[in-house]
């Protein structure tokens, strides 16, 4: 790690695949959303 900033490999809308118990559960109005590191992803899901 030298601190160069890298895009994530990951979109907004991607189906991922996480760690067990990876994340934090955030709740916006009616929407519930999960903020992952993305060294907690294991898979992309394609459809």
């Amino acid at each position: 790690m030298n601190g160069d900033l890298v895009a994530p490999s990951v979109k907004p809308g991607d189906r991922v695949l996480v760690e067990a118990h990876a994340g934090l559960d955030i709740k916006d109005g009616d929407e519930k959303y999960i903020i992952v590191g993305e060294a907690n992803i294991l898979a992309i899901i394609e459809e």
